[in-house]
């Protein structure tokens, strides 16, 4: 997804950044790729006041301030977490070899690097999203080990994989979207750069360790990559918008609604 706007303190116009809400108040966004030139890789680390009202062709952007951003994060089609106290941003890159995880730390504004997640060999190049339980603050990331998923317990700074539903390759698990909704305590799945056997809209419930292909009814939207999806109302609602469909289309927005 772009990201960035013609601001004297905006971040540059790029592609698959690392990004996470912090409640329903605070945007940051890490890194991304040039739009015109995909080679070209930033390291910018800024958020965006999403608590009050302002001008859509002037955002207040503000840049992060830190000292010493890793190298590594001078990178794109990573992605980012937000821990239970939402004190803490993880950035995850499992796009690249080795992988690679940092916590940013916005109450010391410090860096911490992490263990490397535990992989499967050979390294697959897969575009994931990661996302934190708030209930128990593991972070887990689809397909971040070729077909399995990783969870990662903060606690521990220990990772496993879990198993993802049968009928995708490693191509399925990469550039969908997932994310925590309160009401129902679990994450949603969204789209993927190839469907599965089955669905390509899963919920998974960490409390029962399952994976459930979804019913919708309405004006089903179809399989997209590179979308992107958000919690709102408080979970009464997930947003999903952006992405591409296998016909290089490209996809506006749509809510998914839920009876709680």
């Amino acid at each position: 997804m772009l990201r960035g706007v013609a601001s004297a303190t905006a971040p540059n116009m790029v592609y698959y950044p690392a990004y996470a809400t912090v409640g329903e108040n605070t945007l940051y966004i890490q890194g991304g790729a040039n739009v015109a030139n995909p080679s070209l890789k930033y390291n910018q680390f800024f958020s965006l006041d999403l608590s009050r009202s302002w001008n859509t062709s002037n955002p207040p952007w503000a840049e992060v301030t830190v000292t010493g951003i890793p190298a590594r994060l001078k990178a794109a089609f990573h992605s980012m977490s937000l821990s239970k106290d939402s004190k803490t941003l993880t950035i995850w890159d499992m796009y690249s070899s080795p992988p690679y995880s940092v916590n940013y730390h916005l109450d010391t504004k410090k860096w911490e690097t992490l263990p490397v997640p535990s992989i499967q060999q050979p390294f697959v190049s897969n575009i994931c999203k990661a996302a934190t339980d708030p209930t128990t603050d593991r972070v887990y990331i689809p397909g971040g080990s070729d077909t399995s998923m990783i969870a990662y317990d903060p606690s521990s700074k220990a990772s496993s994989t879990i198993p993802m539903p049968s009928g995708g390759t490693s191509l399925t698990w990469s550039k969908y979207t997932f994310a925590w909704n309160d009401v129902r305590q679990s994450f949603f799945y969204f789209g993927g750069y190839e469907s599965p056997a089955n669905s390509y809209f899963y919920e998974y419930a960490p409390a029962a360790a399952t994976w459930t292909a979804m019913a919708s009814s309405g004006s089903v939207p179809p399989i997209v990559s590179d979308c992107c999806m958000v919690s709102a109302y408080n979970g009464a609602k997930m947003i999903v918008f952006g992405g591409m469909s296998i016909m290089g289309r490209f996809w506006s927005v749509c809510s998914i609604t839920f009876d709680p």
